[in-house]
C-alpha cells in the first residue's frame, strides 16, 4: 500500500485517500521502523531459515503497513512461504515473486482499531539455494510514498529500516567412502603378504577419498575388535573410484596366519564400513642360498673392457629368480680366501629367471693387462652363493702412434735475463723448449713431465740484449714426441725495459727475481710480486741463483701483490673427456671425480687448469681408495658407491695390503659430500650388519628394507675389521 492508494481508519470508517490534500488532522513525525531479525546468519545450501519483519510504531497510532518490496537475492535464496501476524486485522496482500526475488505484502486494521508498539509483523521461510552472501532489504526512501510505508491517517511514519546479509556455505558432507568388498591376499613370502582391493569414493562409490585405516591380527576382525588391531603403516593414498590398488605388509613373523580388514576415510572424515575381512599364511623361513654360478666366462676385450657371460641361477638353488649379484675382479685367481680383497663392480646385471644367459661388461680396465672375474648371487632374504668360478681375460694393447699437434707457439714477456715460451697441444703432453743464440741450440728447460694441453715455460740464464733461437718439443703418454719449427726473441738491453707488465714504469720486468732486505725472494710475473715460498721452490725449475737481485723495500713495494710461487712441479692434475662434463682429481696416481662447482671452487681451482684427455687416458688411472682431511687423523676407504667407512685401527689397514702413499687429502668440504657406511658383511658370511656406535645384524630382508638401503650399499669387510666392532642388539621389525 503507498499513500496514493493508502487504506486509513478514522473514526471507525474506512476511509480511500485517492486525493491530494485531504488531511483531518497534522500530520505526525516519521519515527517507526521496520527491522529483520536475525540481520546476519550463516547457513548451509538446502538448509531451511525464517526471519521475522519487526515493526516498532515508536508511540504512533498506526492504521497498516505496506512492504513494497522486501528484496532478496535470488540466486542465493528462495522464499518458500510467508506468515502473517496478527499486529493488523485484514491481509490485503501476501504475494512471493521467485523469480524476480521480491515480496508484496499489505495489511491494514479495522473498524476503528490501531496498533501501537513493537511486535513481529509477519514470519518469512527461505531455503538457501547457493554458496554465497544474500542480501534481504526493504525498498525504503524517506518521503517516498512508492515503497515500504507505516500508515497513520493516511501518513506514512516509516522512520528507518534494518535489512540482513545471510552467508551460504555448502552442504555438510554426510556421506563416507563405500564399503570395500573385495580386499584379497595376491601372494605370500616369508616374511610379508601382498593386499589387493578396489578403491572406493569420497562419496560412496564417486570420488577420490583421503585415506585408507589397515589393519592385521591374529584373530579374524570384526567391529568389536577393531580397535584393537595393530595398525598398518605406509598405506597407498587412495586412487580414483574403480582402481585396482595394492600393498605388500613386511614385518611379519614366518608361518604365522594374519588377516586383515580395512576402512577407508574422506576428507571430513567419514568413515566407511569394515571392509571383508581376509586371511593369509606367510610362508616358512628361506635359508637356501641360490646355486653358485660354474659357467662364467671372459669374453671379448677391448683395450678397456671385458665382458662377461654366465647362466643365471635362481632364488632357492637353482629354482625362481635371485635378488642381486656381487661382481669382482682381480689380476689373481679369485677364490672364497681372497674375495674380500677383490675389487667391487659397480653397475651389476640384475638377475634373471634362473636359466638365463646374462652379459655383462666391466670397464675401466688397464690395457694389456690380464683379469680374473667371479660373481657371487644374493637372494631377497640376504643368503648368498659360493664363488663361482674364476675365468681370466686380457685387455687388448692399443697402440698410440700419433705425435701431438703443436700450435700457436709464442715468446712473451722477454726481459733481461729471460723469457716465456707458450703453446698448446691438441693432446695432453709434455713440455720442454730449447734455445740457444744459433739454430743449433744447444741448452734446454728442464722438461715439464706434468701432461697438459697449454703449456707456458720460463727460458732463463740467457744474456741480456741478445737474439735467441728456440723451439719447443712435447711428448704424448703414448711416447709420440712432437717438435716445432724455429723462432726467436731479443732479450732487453736493461733490466728496466723490455716486457715489463708495468709499460715501463716499474723498475723490473716480468722473469726478473728480486730479494728485499728481509730475504724474501720474488719472481715478478704479470707486473705482480710472487712470493717464492722455499728454495727447494725456486730449485723446481732451474732458476739460477745468479740472477736474483738485491733491491730496497721501496722497490719491492712498488709491485702488487701476487699468488705465492709454489715451484714448477705438482702432485695434482686436473683432467677430463671430451664427451664428459664430469672432472676428476689426479692424485697419487689415482682419479677421483670431484662430485659438484661447491667442491672444486673450494680447492680454489681454475677452469682453465683443466685438462682433456681421452677415455682409455681416465681409464688408466685406478679410483681412489683412500681418503683422509688435513685435521682429522681418520682415515677411511673410499667405496665405489661414493660412501666412506673409517679404517678404525692401523692392523685393518695393513690388512688389506694398503699402501700409505695412495692416501689422499681432501678438504672438509669435500669430505662432507661423503656419507659413512652402514651396512656392512664380510664374505664368508651371509649376516648384514648396520654399524652406528656397534654393530647390530640386520634379521631379515625386510628389516633392512625398512632402513632405505640399497643392495650396493653394503660393504664387504676382512673378518678382522668385523671384529673390531663390538655386538649390539640385532634389527628386527
Amino acid at each position: 500500500m503507498s499513500l496514493t492508494n493508502k487504506v486509513i481508519v478514522f473514526s471507525g470508517v474506512v476511509l480511500a485517500v485517492g486525493c491530494v490534500g485531504f488531511f483531518v488532522r497534522a500530520l505526525p513525525a516519521r519515527a517507526a521502523t521496520l527491522a529483520l531479525s536475525p540481520v546476519s546468519g550463516s547457513y548451509t545450501v538446502g538448509q531451511n531459515f525464517s526471519l521475522t519483519v519487526n515493526l516498532n510504531t515508536q508511540g504512533a497510532n498506526t492504521d497498516g503497513v505496506d512492504l513494497h518490496y522486501l528484496r532478496f537475492n535470488k540466486t542465493y535464496l528462495e522464499l518458500k512461504s510467508a506468515t502473517p501476524g496478527a499486529l493488523y486485522a485484514n491481509t490485503l496482500t501476501n504475494v512471493i515473486d521467485n523469480v524476480n526475488g521480491t515480496y508484496n505484502f499489505s495489511q491494514v486494521s479495522s473498524g476503528g482499531a490501531h496498533y501501537n508498539g513493537s511486535g513481529v509483523l509477519l514470519t518469512l521461510n527461505f531455503q538457501a539455494k547457493a554458496i554465497g552472501t544474500a542480501a534481504v532489504s526493504f525498498d525504503f526512501t524517506v518521503g517516498s510514498s512508492l515503497d515500504c510505508n507505516v500508515a497513520v491517517v493516511g501518513a506514512d511514519v516509516l522512520g528507518a529500516v534494518t535489512n540482513g546479509s545471510y552467508t551460504i556455505a555448502a552442504a555438510p558432507d554426510i556421506t563416507p567412502p563405500a564399503t570395500i568388498t573385495n580386499l584379497a591376499v595376491s601372494s605370500r613370502a616369508s616374511n610379508s603378504i601382498t593386499l589387493t582391493w578396489t578403491s572406493p569414493g569420497d562419496d560412496g562409490a564417486v570420488g577420490l577419498a583421503m585415506s585408507y585405516d589397515l589393519r592385521r591380527s591374529n584373530a579374524i576382525i570384526n567391529d568389536g575388535n577393531w580397535a584393537g588391531a595393530t595398525l598398518v603403516t605406509g598405506e597407498p593414498a587412495p586412487q580414483a573410484a574403480g582402481t585396482s590398488q595394492s600393498m605388500m605388509i613386511s614385518g611379519l613373523a614366518s608361518g604365522t596366519t594374519y588377516y586383515f580388514a580395512l576402512k577407508t576415510s574422506d576428507e571430513i572424515p567419514n568413515i566407511s564400513a569394515l571392509s571383508n575381512v581376509v586371511s593369509g599364511t606367510t610362508d616358512s623361513p628361506d635359508t637356501t642360498a641360490p646355486a653358485a654360478v660354474t659357467n662364467l666366462t671372459a669374453g671379448s676385450a677391448t683395450g678397456s673392457s671385458i665382458t662377461l657371460t654366465w647362466t643365471a641361477s635362481g632364488d632357492d638353488g637353482v629354482i625362481g629368480t635371485a635378488a642381486s649379484y656381487d661382481v669382482r675382479y682381480s689380476t689373481s685367481q679369485i677364490t672364497e680366501a681372497n674375495w674380500a680383497g677383490a675389487s667391487q663392480v659397480a653397475g651389476e646385471s640384475v638377475p634373471q629367471v634362473s636359466g638365463t644367459s646374462q652379459t655383462m661388461i666391466v670397464g675401466s680396465l688397464l690395457t694389456n693387462t690380464t683379469y680374473f672375474f667371479a660373481l657371487k648371487i644374493s637372494d631377497e632374504a640376504l643368503n648368498i652363493s659360493g664363488v663361482s668360478n674364476s675365468p681370466s681375460a686380457m685387455t687388448i694393447t692399443i697402440l698410440d702412434t700419433t705425435k701431438p699437434v703443436i700450435s700457436g707457439v709464442q715468446s712473451s714477456g722477454a726481459y733481461y735475463t729471460g723469457a716465456t715460451v707458450a703453446w698448446t697441444t691438441d693432446e695432453p703432453a709434455t713440455a720442454q723448449v730449447d734455445y740457444g743464440v744459433s739454430a743449433g741450440y744447444g741448452n734446454s728447460t728442464i722438461l715439464n713431465a706434468s701432461l697438459q694441453t697449454s703449456h707456458s715455460e720460463n727460458v732463463t740464464n740467457v744474456n741480456p740484449a741478445t737474439s735467441y733461437h728456440y723451439r719447443v718439443r712435447s711428448k704424448d703418454a703414448a711416447g709420440n714426441e712432437a717438435v716445432s719449427g724455429d723462432y726467436t726473441f731479443v732479450t732487453a738491453s736493461t733490466q728496466s725495459g723490455g716486457g715489463g707488465g708495468g709499460g715501463g714504469t716499474l723498475p723490473y720486468g716480468n722473469g726478473a727475481f728480486l730479494k728485499s732486505p728481509d730475504n724474501t725472494i720474488y719472481l715478478i710475473d704479470n707486473s705482480q710480486k710472487r712470493r717464492i715460498i722455499s728454495a727447494d721452490a725456486f730449485d723446481s725449475c732451474k732458476y739460477n741463483w745468479a740472477s736474483v737481485v738485491s733491491v730496497e723495500q721501496s722497490v719491492i713495494d712498488q709491485y702488487v701483490n701476487g699468488a705465492d710461487f709454489n715451484g714448477c712441479t705438482t702432485e695434482i692434475i686436473l683432467v677430463k673427456t671430451a664427451n664428459d662434463s664430469a672432472v676428476y682429481q689426479i692424485s697419487k696416481g689415482t682419479k677421483r671425480h670431484l662430485p659438484s662447482i661447491e667442491v672444486f671452487n673450494s680447492y680454489g681451482y681454475a677452469w682453465s687448469g683443466i685438462q682433456t684427455i681421452t677415455q682409455a687416458q681416465l681409464d688408466a688411472y685406478p679410483r681412489t681408495e683412500l681418503i683422509k682431511t688435513d685435521q682429522d687423523p681418520k682415515t677411511y676407504h673410499f667405496s665405489t658407491t661414493r660412501v666412506r667407512r673409517w679404517l678404525a685401527s692401523s692392523a685393518i689397514f695393513d690388512g688389506y695390503g694398503y699402501q700409505w702413499d695412495k692416501l689422499v687429502i681432501i678438504n672438509d668440504t669435500e669430505m662432507a659430500v661423503y656419507p659413512d657406511c652402514r651396512v656392512i658383511k664380510t664374505v664368508t658370511s651371509p649376516d648384514v650388519y648396520m654399524l652406528s656406535n656397534n654393530k647390530r645384524k640386520i634379521t631379515s630382508i625386510d628389516a633392512y628394507n625398512t632402513l632405505g638401503y640399497r643392495w650396493e650399499d653394503i660393504d664387504i669387510v676382512s673378518q678382522l675389521e668385523m671384529d673390531f666392532y663390538t655386538t649390539g642388539e640385532p634389527y628386527s621389525i
